[in-house]
């Protein structure tokens, strides 16, 4: 089995800091807060993350772990998943999608919680505690998800969620 620090090393390549609708000084004194979160890389050239982290934007600021910051386009939304894909210029290594999801799997959730210290990443682990559970997404739809009890906080949203095989 691979250590979980060399499994955290080489999936938080893929990861990425999303902010959606830029911070200035003036956000500051009225109140408002950055709005992103997280993603990660899923083929060339294209970066999932969720529908409610890019809500809005056309256009969004990317920030790889290498404290690289690119722009990306805003391709493609779907509300009943709550799922976006946004288009960027860079290639980063992506992560391989399974279906091999099964009740007490352990697993890990990379993101950048809060938005602390933009394009750094944090991560939590747990397990799956279901498979296949109905909810209902942010925009009202009824979608099929899988549970986990691995902490989840606002900003990881987007981030992936992965088995000890990455």
């Amino acid at each position: 089995m691979i250590s979980l620090n060399d499994l955290i090393e080489r999936v938080s390549q893929s990861v990425v800091t999303i902010v959606s609708r830029p911070f200035s000084i003036n956000d500051y004194v009225q109140g408002r807060t950055i709005q992103g979160g997280s993603g990660f890389f899923v083929s060339k050239n294209y970066v999932a993350t969720n529908m409610h982290v890019v809500e809005g934007a056309d256009e969004v600021q990317i920030l790889t772990k290498d404290s690289l910051t690119i722009k990306g386009k805003v391709v493609h939304v779907n509300p009943i998943t709550d799922l976006a894909l946004v288009e960027t210029n860079i290639e980063v290594p992506s992560l391989p999608k399974g279906n091999n999801v099964r009740i007490g799997d352990f697993v890990i959730v990379l993101g950048s919680p809060f938005l602390f210290d933009l394009g750094d990443l944090t991560v939590s682990f747990g397990i799956v505690s279901s498979t296949n559970r109905e909810i209902k997404s942010p925009y009202g739809y009824n979608m099929i998800v899988h549970q986990t009890d691995a902490a989840v906080n606002p900003g990881n949203s987007g981030g992936p969620l992965v088995n000890e095989f990455g």
